[in-house]
């Protein structure tokens, strides 16, 4: 079979036609120009797969809802079955280089999205699924390259992430994410009333609630808690918290 030749558009020139990004491989092709140049590559790389289509995943939940727990069990049920899932986070999240890392000590080895934009079709299609996490951080072009995976290759990609930050703004990966998965999910958690939280706060080492400040700042349980909506309004980091004891 003869390989088809590279083609070469703006990104804004061939949108898909569901109003979605454009179709193919995204990637830079053509540094110092004004504006991005992209390239599609040859679809020869493309597994023929069977059952349904592949779908675009987002599961989403505040901290602590085990959003990197699950990601590691899905991967483990690939696993089972004999099937090969490949672990991605952004090079961001510096708490665990190279590692996908749950709060209740479960783990596995794993690339960076950057790594993953710069695999070729062949390597991409040696897997039988993408599974990221911390999704929220990824920019518009990532999750565009995760609809290439979905669209163009027919690999399922779920991703797990936060939908807002600490002020209740749509992170830029997460918004994307809302306006292009295929399904999507909620992981639930709780205040520490006992209701539903869907509010990412974060507080001072002191038990103050910070309401400005950097959109990203990378910590764990010592700097951030999920609150439910009234709590969060309230400033009230609950009784632990404001005694100080965090643990």
């Amino acid at each position: 079979m003869r390989e088809q030749k590279s083609v070469k558009w703006k990104a804004e020139a061939m949108p898909c036609g569901n109003g979605r990004a454009p179709y193919g491989r995204l990637r830079p092709d053509g540094a110092g120009t004004g504006d991005a140049v992209w390239r599609t590559e040859a679809r020869g790389a493309k597994k023929q797969r069977r059952g349904s289509m592949a779908k675009l995943y987002f599961r989403h939940g505040a901290m602590g809802s085990s959003k990197t727990a699950n990601a590691l069990m899905a991967a483990y049920n690939y696993y089972e079955r004999g099937k090969q899932a490949l672990l991605v986070k952004p090079k961001i999240d510096t708490r665990d280089v190279g590692v996908m890392r749950s709060r209740m000590g479960l783990e596995e080895k794993c690339i960076y999205v950057e790594e993953l934009l710069a695999m070729s079709d062949e390597e991409i299609c040696r897997y039988d699924c993408v599974i990221v996490d911390e999704a929220q951080f990824c920019r518009k072009q990532e999750i565009e390259f995760f609809l290439h995976i979905v669209d163009e290759l027919e690999i399922p990609v779920i991703c797990y992430g936060l939908r807002t930050d600490f002020r209740m703004e749509l992170f830029e990966g997460s918004m994307w994410l809302l306006a292009w998965a295929d399904v999507i999910e909620e992981l639930k958690t709780v205040c520490w009333c006992g209701q539903g939280a869907s509010c990412n706060t974060r507080f001072t080492a002191d038990g103050r609630i910070v309401r400005d400040g950097e959109q990203i700042v990378v910590g764990g349980n010592d700097s951030y808690t999920a609150l439910c909506r009234k709590h969060y309004k309230e400033g009230n980091l609950g009784p632990r918290r404001r005694t100080g004891h965090c643990g």
